[in-house]
């Protein structure tokens, strides 16, 4: 398990409906339920790679899967501050000592499907990032974080996070149109 200062991982890209990052609408982390292998709440970021045709991992995800928003989306450059410290996956191995450290509870009827207790995680980092290799490396594992599906952070602490400017996303996202032709 590696756990390192936030800074070192750079610019992170959000996704927002929202021109302007306001940590106080992010809501709490809580375990989801089997079959979700992700938390609910936080705020998921990819790392920004300044390149233009694929500005973060999960913009090339979108734009392969042809992912479409509901809403006009908007690309959000957050700075990681330097006192907040996240844990790092990596490997499988670094995957197995987080849960060894931090297990979830089994859920009613699969007995054998372990995963992260993400809210105790909580307590001890500011957020949860995993690799692009980690999300190879884990993806059709026992225990596996299929469905991340990208390199991405999940931030346990929205405070750990400043914007610092915007990018345009409508190349990457196709929004649903009205009947209209309205966005």
């Amino acid at each position: 398990m590696i756990s390192k200062s936030a800074n070192k991982l750079g610019i992170q890209l959000f996704q927002s409906a929202d021109m302007e990052y306001n940590p106080e609408k992010v809501d709490t982390i809580e375990n989801f339920r089997f079959p979700h292998i992700k938390p609910s709440g936080g705020v998921w970021t990819s790392t920004y790679t300044k390149k233009e045709s694929t500005p973060s991992d999960w913009l090339y995800f979108c734009k392969m899967e042809q992912l479409i928003s509901e809403k006009k989306i908007h690309g959000l450059l957050l700075k990681p501050k330097k006192e907040c410290n996240i844990v790092e996956i990596d490997t499988i191995n670094d995957l197995n000592d987080i849960i060894k450290k931090y297990p979830d509870e089994p859920d009613e009827g699969y007995p054998l499907e372990t995963r992260i207790n993400f809210e105790g995680l909580a307590r001890d980092f500011d957020g949860l990032h995993l690799t692009y290799k980690g999300q190879w490396e884990t993806r059709f594992t026992q225990p596996n974080l299929y469905g991340w599906d990208t390199e991405s952070t999940i931030w346990f602490n929205p405070d750990c996070l400043e914007q610092i400017g915007k990018i345009d996303l409508t190349k990457f996202c196709s929004i649903i149109e009205d009947e209209n032709g309205k966005e």
